[in-house]
């Protein structure tokens, strides 16, 4: 006999054996109540006949309740939905089975007309409706919810007004919703009838979400939907679904500027709404300010000052300069080296799924992503298809480790959007060292800790070792980089740079 079965018999075996003993009682209270005087006895009998039989109807009552409870409910029922049965549901069958009950008794037991009672109690039942009309209104609204479904616990809605949360109870008078932030928000059944509900999780768990974005008319359109597509596929895996694919669509104008939609999907079962929109709106706001731009701003504003540079214009070097100076590769180049880089720059665009660097190719240069997203791929030789390692976001580089030390790629990278990027060459790195050569040691620093990010041993280990391990990588880098720009260096150390 399973656990579940044993379980089940514990607990319908109470009213069974309340049910017993009161019909053994019964059929023995001659027996018991012999000793008694003949007025004392009858009197007895009465009152014993009537307490059995009222406990046999309610001992009958508790027996079909419990067992409503424990094979309909929750075992018919419980299968059905796949989840726990509404509560509101099961005090409603419970009381519908005691009022039979009470109705018997009176009937049988009392031997009363009962249409009279039924009677007095529907004036009663009249003048307490209208005075509990909200509270009846309630309770008629929670039985609508939980017979017709359309929203069940643990479905995640959205309420007329913006409030998103997941359904923990439904009850007699209540509907509690439970909050990204923790608070637990109850709601009389009467107000969220009035109200449009968006169930998030039917007809299943996956659902669109849309924010929306005002951009200044001089940004193009095609650089806008791609900044935003990437924003949202940055954040894949994280709470937002990779199929269907994220995607930004032109809403329509405004005096402010061009508004943007950006649709994307999650799955509610395994994060909520509020947390996938946080992390949709922090990566569109860290690729707007990698990117140079800004949201649209009202066009009255009035200025006693010089105006504030609100885009950066990747054709202007000085704007080139101001991105190149937030990425933490060239954080140690001073403004006019950043401006001469700029300047030297070669813009790239690629389009959705083309592959920039390939694994194994030799290379001398490296790429910093200003606007897009790329996917990172590795092949290990397994016989199996090359596996997607990480992403490349706005403000980010790749292919350093060739341009410094002319090493082979190490991994392939194809843009997973249309991408924006500049390439910096090895030619545009010598005037870098030989103006600069102790530049070397700063950047072999930067790259030592990004390699070491993704390794298990170096996050297990204590401050001092990271530091340790850090600071060995980086000397092996940088004697990597004197090496392949030897001639530079050497130039450098004679005019004493």
């Amino acid at each position: 006999m399973s656990d579940k079965t044993q379980a089940n018999l514990r607990r319908i075996l109470p009213p069974i054996l309340l049910l017993a003993v009161l019909a053994v009682t019964a059929s023995h209270q001659n027996d018991l109540l012999v000793r008694f005087g003949n007025q004392a006895v009858l009197q007895a009998q009465e009152y014993m006949r009537y307490t059995v039989q009222i406990g046999i109807w309610l001992s009958a009552a508790y027996l079909l309740n419990r067992l409503l409870q424990v094979f309909f409910w929750e075992g018919l029922i419980k299968r059905t939905l796949g989840g726990v049965p509404p509560r509101l549901l099961r005090d409603v069958s419970g009381f519908v089975v005691y009022m039979l009950a009470i109705t018997a008794i009176i009937g049988v037991v009392f031997n009363r007309p009962v249409t009279g009672i039924w009677a007095t109690s529907g004036v009663a039942g009249l003048v307490i409706g209208l005075a509990l009309r909200n509270v009846i209104l309630d309770v008629f609204i929670g039985l609508a919810v939980n017979m017709d479904h359309p929203y069940r616990i643990n479905d995640f809605i959205l309420l007329q007004g913006g409030l998103v949360g997941r359904v923990t109870e439904i009850d007699w008078r209540t509907t509690r919703i439970q909050t990204d932030e923790g608070n637990l928000i109850i709601i009389p059944n009467s107000r969220i009838g009035d109200m449009v509900v968006t169930n998030l999780s039917l007809p299943n768990t996956k659902s669109e979400q849309e924010l929306f974005f005002s951009l200044d008319f001089a940004i193009p359109t095609a650089r806008a939907t791609r900044i935003l597509t990437a924003s949202a596929m940055a954040v894949v895996g994280d709470g937002v679904l990779e199929e269907p694919e994220p995607k930004a669509t032109i809403k329509g104008l405004s005096h402010e500027g061009v508004e943007y939609k950006l649709a994307y999907w999650i799955d509610a079962a395994h994060c909520s709404p509020g947390k996938a929109k946080h992390r949709v709106m922090q990566s569109v706001l860290e690729e707007f300010h990698q990117s140079g731009i800004t949201p649209a701003q009202p066009k009255q504003d009035v200025f006693h000052a010089p105006m504030p540079n609100r885009q950066l214009d990747t054709r202007s070097a000085e704007d080139r300069a101001e991105l190149l100076s937030r990425i933490e590769l060239f954080a140690g180049l001073n403004r006019e080296q950043l401006e001469t880089l700029a300047m030297d720059l070669t813009q790239q665009v690629f389009s959705k799924g083309t592959p920039v660097i390939k694994q194994g190719d030799p290379g001398e240069s490296m790429f910093i992503v200003i606007e897009g997203l790329l996917h990172a791929q590795i092949d290990f030789g397994n016989g199996h298809s090359a596996t997607r390692v990480g992403h490349v976001r706005p403000g980010e580089f790749f292919g350093e480790m060739s341009l410094l030390t002319g090493e082979p790629r190490a991994a392939t990278v194809v843009a997973a959007t249309d991408t924006l990027a500049y390439e910096v060459s090895k030619s545009d790195m010598d005037s870098i060292f030989l103006n600069r050569p102790q530049l070397a040691d700063d950047m072999s620093r930067v790259v030592a800790k990004r390699r070491l990010q993704n390794d298990d041993a170096y996050a297990k280990a204590s401050a001092p070792e990271k530091a340790q391990h850090e600071a060995t990588l980086a000397r092996q880098i940088a004697e990597k980089i004197h090496r392949f720009f030897g001639a530079v260096f050497e130039v450098a150390a004679r005019s004493g740079a």
